[in-house]
């Protein structure tokens, strides 16, 4: 029987570890070397962010990128200009921004110099609004004019005194009256069905503001107002992400998820739209393990794997992989092109055996002259599974037990390979696709290579004598040979007139100024030749 192995699980909802990797992500979220953008709880990507590009590519758009770097309106326009034959750079550079959205951004300071009050954010005037009904008063009009007079009736103005900082937990922006609230978190109470009834005298700016005197706040409960001052989220911003009021334990694991993807070079494209998605859905989870990937979208699935794949990285140890049935090569700062690093060694049907095959891949992830390719690492991984399940079938025990196995089941295994490779037939080990693997002289070649190195290797280390595995048993896999010589097909014969047709060849010695044609092609470009032969 194959011994199963449990796939380690990212979070045990009993226990210490979720507590334990709390502990771990805040380390590492407090350390010097984590992006201090990252850190607070309300994140801010900047425009142009090299890794979390967010905005349009036309200067000045605050849009979020839908398509081919562009915002919606902008990529609708760049569809009409392109139909009329605009080049995209010139579309680029000639393009309007267009009107900025006053909704979305935060509210500007009052003209008046020193001014400890926001501007109305939806008048042209951008007065405060003590500031705004005296300007009314003078004008009869919220209308700025073309004039100086309204600049110099800025000039003589009197700043008025700050009511504070808003009054959501969440928030930074200015309280813009005396109930302590911003304008959209005024906006968002009133949406909200007013928690705790928080309210203002009826015409508190005339009767008692620009007195000077002290403005009252009725509450029918203020214990409510409070409650939902501390659980309502920040005003949406462009470039912001809200990791306020989720639980301590995946708010780290997406500061550490933002973090890890903004450090690669590598990395696949985030968008901001998708990030906002995912951070939405996370509200009312424990951690990023209970995310549902298959019930969202592409975008959404791809930015919730990497982020396991990094946690997995700090939440799991080398020797809780190879507990695992798995090595990930990032645990050895190690990155394969093509080849997923978390590499599975599950189907290796012996404990023992598939112990000695992790400690040698890790000793090769280990050393100076690490495989780059992938081909290696397959192919050390096919070898030992063919070891594997040949000695499930012959070997007593299911070759579970290493010291039971002797040199007659390694000639065996020998034997069994070269008869497979000679009549082609199909191999013992299991396949992932639907087709049968089938076992050739090169594959067999290469199967007796991996294993001999293997081998030698882990009996240099004392693993072998550990497990009790009997030296002889080591000695006794074979040398590969010779791989079989494989003549390159010739060119077909169109292919071959195009290479010695004069003009090409002509054209060849104009462009190759380092005379490199004989390297390639097996001759000069000036060598003359005839046609090909047939």
């Amino acid at each position: 029987m194959t011994a199963t192995v449990p796939h380690l699980a990212l979070v045990r909802v009993n226990g210490r570890e979720p507590r334990d990797r709390l502990e771990v992500l805040t380390a590492l979220i407090e350390s010097p070397g984590f992006d201090p953008l990252f850190r607070g709880d309300v994140i801010h990507i900047p425009k142009d962010h090299p890794a979390l590009h967010w905005n349009c590519l036309i200067d000045g758009c605050d849009g979020y990128i839908k398509s081919r770097e562009l915002c919606g309106n902008h990529l609708k326009q760049w569809y009409e200009r392109q139909v009329s034959g605009m080049d995209r750079l010139e579309f680029l550079r000639t393009a309007s921004p267009g009107e900025p959205s006053r909704r979305l951004a935060p509210p500007p300071d009052c003209r008046v110099e020193e001014c400890g009050r926001p501007a109305q954010r939806s008048m042209a005037a951008e007065l405060c609004g003590f500031h705004l009904h005296q300007w009314l008063e003078v004008s009869g009009s919220t209308q700025v004019p073309d004039t100086t007079v309204f600049d110099e009736w800025v000039a003589r103005q009197e700043p008025c005194a700050s009511y504070g900082d808003c009054a959501a937990v969440s928030c930074s922006e200015l309280a813009r009256s005396p109930l302590l609230l911003c304008e959209d978190h005024e906006k968002l109470y009133r949406r909200a069905g007013r928690p705790g009834g928080a309210r203002l005298p009826s015409n508190w700016g005339r009767w008692l503001d620009r007195r000077g005197d002290v403005v009252p706040v009725a509450y029918d409960d203020e214990t409510a107002f409070r409650r939902w001052c501390r659980q309502v989220q920040p005003a949406p911003r462009p470039g912001q992400i809200s990791l306020y009021g989720m639980k301590p334990l995946i708010k780290a694991e997406l500061k550490w998820g933002l973090h890890a993807y903004t450090q690669r070079t590598d990395h696949t494209r985030w968008w901001m739209h998708a990030i906002l998605r995912v951070v939405e859905t996370c509200r009312d989870l424990g951690s990023l393990d209970e995310f549902d990937r298959d019930s969202r979208g592409e975008q959404e699935r791809v930015i919730v794997t990497e982020m396991l794949r990094d946690l997995e990285i700090v939440y799991v140890t080398p020797t809780e992989s190879k507990e695992a049935g798995y090595i990930d090569f990032e645990h050895f700062g190690r990155r394969i092109p093509k080849l997923n690093n978390r590499f599975d060694l599950t189907q290796v049907p012996q404990r023992w055996l598939r112990d000695l095959l992790w400690e040698h891949l890790a000793d090769l992830l280990r050393s100076a002259d690490c495989p780059r390719g992938r081909g290696t690492y397959f192919a050390i991984r096919v070898a030992v599974q063919e070891l594997g399940y040949f000695l499930e079938a012959r070997a007593p025990g299911g070759g579970h037990d290493p010291s039971l196995l002797s040199v007659e089941h390694v000639d065996q295994f020998v034997a069994d390979q070269r008869r497979r490779a000679r009549d082609h037939l199909p191999s013992l080990r299991p396949s992932n696709n639907t087709k049968t693997p089938t076992i050739s002289e090169i594959t067999s070649k290469s199967t007796f290579d991996a294993l001999r190195r293997m081998m030698r290797a882990e009996l240099e280390t004392g693993r072998t004598d550990q497990i009790g595995m009997d030296r002889k048993v080591v000695w006794a896999f074979p040398l590969a040979g010779k791989r079989p010589f494989r003549p390159r097909s010739p060119y077909a014969d169109d292919t071959a007139r195009a290479l010695v047709d004069q003009a090409n060849l002509e054209q060849l010695e104009q462009a190759d100024v380092m005379d490199r044609g004989y390297e390639i092609f097996g001759r000069r470009s000036s060598r003359p030749a005839g046609g090909p032969e047939k």
